[in-house]
């Protein structure tokens, strides 16, 4: 999609920057990350969300990207962070 593409490289480069996110009722903790807005051109709204973080300075690392429709992206990105803690934390032998 070319509209996705597009905010990844704007947040890359720094032309925007998201809302920043927090606890959310619906689909969890989210704090310290955040939420930019975004759809194909000439729409009315803005149905795609692209969730990040701030790796430093000058990395963001998405964590994922995807319709809003009833919060679902968010309940993704919190699964993912949620995966990626519990893999970290397992004893490798």
């Amino acid at each position: 999609m070319i509209a996705a593409r597009k905010v990844l490289d704007d947040l890359a480069y720094g032309r925007v920057t998201g809302k920043l996110l927090g606890s959310r009722y619906v689909a969890g903790d989210l704090t310290g990350y955040a939420s930019v807005k975004f759809d194909v051109p000439g729409s009315p709204t803005r149905r795609f969300r692209l969730v990040y973080g701030n790796i430093d300075n000058d990395t963001r690392g998405v964590l994922a990207i995807g319709v809003r429709d009833e919060h679902a992206i968010y309940r993704l990105a919190l699964e993912r962070l949620q995966t990626s803690n519990e893999s970290s934390t397992t004893d490798e032998f």
